[in-house]
């Protein structure tokens, strides 16, 4: 549910985009990305297996979001939390325009 939003960032860090350059990352989710884990501020690994901001956010600082970026010290350490605080995700479905041509 949340992979693709890692995968991105975790391919910006791949490109060299650093987290103290950051001022804002959007992202536009389905709604049931933020009914599932929309969890802004977890307090803990558990909760921040259920939060797209924590995945954003250790996808950019390590590259990844293994079972590792969501023990409880990372989800508590001062960069993650900064850099979590700059996600913000909202609600969009997938959507297809057509335009036919005039007859």
């Amino acid at each position: 549910m949340i992979h693709p939003a890692i995968d991105a960032c975790a391919q910006l860090r791949a490109q060299g985009v650093k987290a103290d350059e950051v001022e804002r990352i959007e992202l536009r989710v389905h709604p049931l990305v933020l009914e599932l884990t929309g969890k802004k501020t977890p307090k803990d690994g558990l909760e921040g297996k259920f939060s797209v901001y924590h995945g954003c956010a250790v996808g950019l600082i390590f590259g990844q979001a293994g079972e590792g970026e969501y023990a409880d010290e990372i989800v508590n350490r001062p960069d993650v939390v900064a850099l979590r605080a700059k996600v913000n995700a909202t609600t969009d479905l997938a959507k297809l325009l057509l335009t036919l041509q005039p007859s």
